[in-house]
């Protein structure tokens, strides 16, 4: 009698399953190929149209005197002078912008704010005492200034 420690050759090795890649858009079905084209055609197509397009028009008619009354076949082309008006014409515009700038510059320190009470969030910061956490909304605050 021997104890054999060699496996048995007659068992089957378990098959292995065969792990498929992705090998490019070339080795696509067909089928697949449609699909893929039309998940990305469709939203391309629907953001030109929504998006793209009225926003060049809107560029594109900042250009004319057309008041939107009416066919736009009707607007002349005065170029840069609706520009030059609203600059001189229309005294509470400049007041407006330097708000939205001034705006803009708050939202933007607030974001640094917020990433401030993030760090709070994070297991370092739990443990910090509360005086700590005071400091640093005092110094994320000073953006606001």
């Amino acid at each position: 009698m021997s104890t054999s420690t060699t496996p048995d050759r007659t068992t089957p090795k378990p098959a292995r399953a065969k792990r498929s890649r992705y090998r490019g858009i070339d080795h696509l079905s067909p089928v697949d190929r449609v699909v893929v084209s039309l998940m990305i055609g469709i939203p391309t197509l629907l953001v030109l149209w929504l998006v793209v397009v009225p926003a060049v028009g809107s560029v594109l008619l900042s250009f004319t005197n057309w008041d939107g009354i009416g066919p736009i076949s009707s607007a002349k082309v005065v170029g840069i002078q609706n520009y030059k008006d609203v600059l001189t014409i229309y005294p509470p515009f400049v007041p407006a912008l330097h708000s939205s700038l001034r705006t803009r510059r708050v939202c933007k320190a607030s974001l640094g704010h917020c990433s401030h009470y993030n760090l709070l969030a994070s297991s370092s910061a739990r443990s910090q005492r509360p005086f700590q956490l005071q400091r640093i909304r005092s110094t994320s605050m000073q953006a606001f200034r």
